[in-house]
């Protein structure tokens, strides 16, 4: 535990080494946002999970389920910065892309639903 620094050097390392689409680009910046979130670096967590998103809404074929996830990572840093319209706002495209994919009856769809009550 708390091994950050190693963390964060071998998911940069990792992203050198990817090809430009490599879909793994998206994780190791969400993989880093969540290190510097962690870290409560939450300009660097935005950073990073922006990079994700915008990556992911790249995609010739985007994965809902993921630029959900995204818009959630987003919201919940906008929220520990007490940013509490952004993050509602981002939480909420969130949820309505799981629910027009996923549905309700989904553990992701769950977790918004959550997260939005701590906003």
């Amino acid at each position: 535990m708390g091994k950050y620094k190693e963390a964060e050097r071998f998911y940069k390392q990792l992203l050198n080494s990817l090809k430009e689409n490599d879909p793994r680009i998206s994780k190791c910046y969400t993989s880093l946002g969540t290190i510097r979130r962690e870290k409560a670096d939450f300009s660097g967590a935005y950073s990073y999970y922006n990079k994700a998103l915008e990556f992911n809404l790249r995609l010739i074929s985007p994965d809902q389920m993921v630029i959900a996830k995204d818009y959630m990572n987003i919201g919940l840093v906008l929220k520990d910065i007490a940013d509490y319209d952004q993050a509602l706002e981002n939480l909420t495209k969130a949820l309505n892309l799981l629910l027009s994919t996923a549905g309700g009856d989904n553990l992701t769809t769950a977790n918004v639903y959550h997260n939005i009550g701590l906003v």
